[in-house]
């Protein structure tokens, strides 16, 4: 069984307009809801084998503070320029070819790839995450490289509004 948790970043801060995309910050927002989602996330019990983040300074604060309340160690997080202004066809090659040893990954990425791609490989219609929103997807194979757009199953889907008035 494979497991990935697919991840938009928390909300960012477009306080400097001229600052280059990759370098924007999480705004407060960003970071009351990147800590809640993670401590929803740390209530079920689960613990990622590997952690893996778009470069993007918003992505990666995202990931840092979840690998923090999920205790997984922040300097284990593997930055990739794959999912970055990119496709669902990188994501995907990024995701069949994870570790065999990698049984539960955590995933984090932007939109439209990260939304369109959580569509593709799940038993869902295609739909917009919102930020900071976790889509968790079930693989009943062996090896990453089985994952296909007939594989995944759609286990869950939590977002910061969900049942919380902001």
């Amino acid at each position: 069984m494979k497991n990935i948790w697919l991840i938009r970043h928390a909300k960012s801060s477009w306080n400097l307009p001229e600052m280059h995309d990759s370098l924007r910050p999480l705004n407060e927002r960003g970071y009351r809801d990147a800590h809640e989602m993670s401590l929803r996330l740390k209530k079920t019990g689960i613990s990622p084998d590997l952690i893996v983040s778009s470069f993007a300074i918003r992505a990666y604060t995202t990931a840092v503070i979840f690998a923090r309340h999920v205790g997984y160690n922040t300097e284990k997080i593997r930055l990739t320029d794959e999912l970055y202004e990119t496709s669902p066809q990188r994501y995907f090659n990024l995701i069949t070819s994870l570790p065999e040893s990698v049984n539960n990954v955590f995933v984090f990425g932007h939109n439209p790839s990260i939304s369109l791609t959580t569509g593709l490989l799940s038993d869902t219609e295609p739909f917009d995450m919102p930020t900071c929103c976790i889509a968790h997807l079930k693989f009943k194979v062996t090896r990453w490289d089985q994952c296909d757009t007939t594989t995944g199953k759609l286990e869950m889907l939590d977002y910061p509004k969900n049942g919380v008035d902001h």
